[in-house]
């Protein structure tokens, strides 16, 4: 009878890569998360991100050209995604923000 060692006896290990790249990566995502704000009204968008690099939005709607989603997979799953918004001074990128499907058609209604 012959026996060879199992690749099962890998996968505790291989999780326990995963959970430490996990806990490595999720810093920045968090940081993300705590730091970014959008507020559109009637007449005017206005948002802020980041902690050490800020980058501030208040632009007039008028001036808005484009408004473009972009979600992965998982960003589809859980509704959530990034927000690309055109102005007249430039493209400004908001990452991670709840429900920008809905941001977005808000956003395009306004701009009518």
């Amino acid at each position: 009878m012959s026996s060879r060692t199992s690749w099962l006896a890998i996968i505790p290990d291989i999780l326990l890569m995963c959970v430490l790249i996990g806990f490595i990566t999720i810093w920045k995502k968090l940081i993300i998360i705590l730091t970014t704000k959008l507020n559109i009204d009637d007449k005017i968008v206005s948002a802020k991100t980041g902690l050490i690099n800020i980058q501030t939005l208040d632009s007039p709607i008028n001036k808005v050209t484009s408004v473009k989603v972009e979600q992965s997979i998982f960003g589809k799953i859980f509704n959530y995604g990034n927000i690309y918004i055109n102005t007249a001074s430039g493209q400004f990128i908001f990452k991670c923000l709840n429900k920008p499907n809905d941001i977005k058609n808000y956003l395009v209604e306004k701009m009518k």
